[in-house]
């Protein structure tokens, strides 16, 4: 019988951010391949990236054991997964979409306007993010997630560097077993 070789890859680099509304179709997620020609289009773009992304799964474990030690039994309890990515590119839409109670409008002049802060404000949406790394030698990786960005809204102007929004994006389920994460692995040569 032959062995079973893993298809394993080397990352480096960076790569393109998307995020959009998802629709109830991107939502049931049955046809990842359309997901990915459909949702990682340039309209979805998610500004310039900056710093990378990283993404983490988190699991959260409780081990049971007897007082003698002759029982020991560790069980999965809680996990989750959280996305975190930089952008030099500002606007009032990509800020809205990292602020829950954001707010655009447009003056007469045609100046944009965004407004946050307020609880009552929250539009409480979500967002689908894909993080796409780019490889030709090996084939791209694409991450997935759902949710919404919970870390602060920072700006920093400085004269030596450019302003870097960094959000962190905390997954909710995508579906009824709790997945939170869809990392797929492109062959060699396909996009």
């Amino acid at each position: 019988m032959a062995a079973i070789v893993e298809e394993t890859r080397t990352a480096l680099g960076s790569g393109d951010i998307y995020l959009a509304e998802p629709t109830a179709e991107q939502l049931a997620m049955t046809d990842i391949d359309q997901l990915i020609t459909t949702f990682c289009v340039d309209a979805n773009r998610f500004g310039n990236t900056k710093n990378g992304g990283s993404v983490k799964y988190t699991q959260e474990k409780v081990v049971v054991e007897d007082d003698l030690g002759k029982i020991v039994e560790t069980y999965l309890v809680k996990d989750g997964a959280e996305m975190t990515c930089g952008t030099i590119t500002v606007g009032p839409e990509i800020i809205k979409k990292l602020t829950e109670t954001g707010r655009v409008e447009t003056t007469t002049s045609g100046r944009k306007v965004i407004k946050i802060g307020g609880v009552g404000n929250a539009d409480g949406k979500s967002y689908l993010i894909c993080f796409h790394h780019k490889n030709a030698q090996h084939g791209d990786i694409r991450v997935f997630l759902l949710g919404s960005n919970n870390s602060e809204l920072s700006f920093a102007f400085d004269q030596q560097n450019p302003l870097v929004l960094t959000p962190t994006f905390t997954a909710k389920a995508m579906d009824a077993v709790g997945t939170k994460l869809i990392i797929v692995f492109d062959k060699n040569g396909t996009d």
